[in-house]
């Protein structure tokens, strides 16, 4: 769901709750966000799972899922409030695509054990 939402509260104008933010700052996010998820992927996968294991990730990403749907209305405040998108929002928007990095590899990593281990 995060994914289809994202692009629509970017896109949507600020007065509206979202951040009016045009197709090219739009595109530069979810590229930022795509590169640094499967950066972190790779770096972060391997030694994680061999510290924590398979459900400690899932349940740890799951735990800070919220994070990632709170910060919209976080954002969308703090739009309205400067008028703008300005720092306020940039740090949180960047908190969020962090989060959701993080969610993303325990997520996509619980599946893909279990259905390895089903085969």
């Amino acid at each position: 769901m995060f994914g289809f939402l994202q692009p629509l509260i970017l896109s949507t104008p600020i007065s509206l709750g979202g951040l009016g933010l045009d197709t090219q700052a739009i595109g530069l996010i979810l590229g930022i966000s795509g590169i640094t998820s499967g950066v972190c992927q790779v770096i972060l996968f391997a030694p994680l799972h061999l510290r924590f294991g398979t459900k400690a990730i899932f349940m740890g990403a799951l735990s800070i899922h919220f994070i990632v749907f709170l910060s919209w209305p976080l954002m969308s405040f703090l739009a309205k409030r400067a008028g703008k998108v300005d720092a306020g929002v940039i740090t949180v928007l960047v908190i969020q695509q962090a989060t959701s990095a993080f969610v993303t590899m325990g997520v996509s990593e619980y599946f893909v054990v279990t259905a390895c281990l089903r085969i």
